[in-house]
């Protein structure tokens, strides 16, 4: 049986990833699209947030300009250079579990690609169901896992980078299942498409394909089916603590 590796050697490999990072990718753009759309949907003002997984805060500062805004984040180095860039935000260092934040205390989450990195998901639900006041709302943002299980794996490793230390991807049933204990499951997207190239996303991604929709201008409408089915990188769910 493999050993789960301490909070120590969590930290100093997001402390080593993050020193490698100076602007945000394209991916991290699609993320924050798919997080301000939810945000709009919800129709709150001025909200309190709070990012769960903030990195260096680049996020945090965005949505920070819709309400006061927490960032929380394992690295130390990455919230020392979120605070550098972002005085006027409140960050914090340390393991999500234990850090000094409020509970109940917060009319929003975001949470980009954390619950899949964590050893227990149903401890991360609950966490931040407490961190939430009555009828707050969980903007997450997570791996698919049954795109992800349609990539080459040296393809894969070149794109994703060194392992993180914990990785267990949910199916999206398994995150309908767990969030279930303690939210309701408003809304569900798939997003960032053309990712993934075996088994029916070879055929759907074909370079051939592609670019004869693309000459054609339909594209993006064909992008927009096939994340309507499902095929997206990523997942944004929405839900609402019950």
């Amino acid at each position: 049986m493999a050993t789960r590796p301490d909070i120590d050697s969590q930290r100093a490999y997001y402390d080593e990833r993050w020193a490698k990072v100076t602007y945000a990718n394209q991916m991290q753009a699609g993320r924050a699209i798919a997080v301000l759309d939810g945000l709009s949907r919800l129709g709150k003002q001025s909200p309190r947030m709070l990012d769960l997984g903030c990195g260096t805060g680049w996020l945090t500062a965005i949505l920070a300009q819709f309400g006061p805004t927490t960032g929380v984040d394992l690295s130390p180095l990455a919230i020392n250079r979120a605070k550098e860039q972002f005085p006027d935000i409140e960050f914090f260092a340390g393991d999500l579990f234990e850090v000094p934040v409020p509970r109940g205390a917060f009319d929003i989450v975001v949470s980009c690609q954390i619950i899949e990195h964590v050893d227990d998901r149903q401890r991360f639900v609950d966490l931040v169901a407490d961190l939430l006041r009555p009828g707050g709302h969980l903007l997450l943002v997570t791996d698919n896992a049954w795109n992800i299980a349609r990539w080459d794996p040296q393809v894969w490793a070149r794109y994703s980078g060194v392992p993180q230390p914990i990785q267990h991807r949910p199916t999206l049933q398994e995150l309908r299942e767990v969030l279930s204990t303690r939210f309701r499951v408003r809304r569900v997207r798939s997003i960032l498409p053309g990712q993934g190239e075996r088994g029916i996303l070879r055929v759907a991604h074909s370079h051939r394909l592609t670019r004869v929709l693309e000459r054609a201008g339909l594209l993006d409408s064909y992008y927009g089916v096939l994340l309507r089915l499902g095929f997206g990188l990523l997942y944004c769910i929405q839900a609402e603590r019950r």
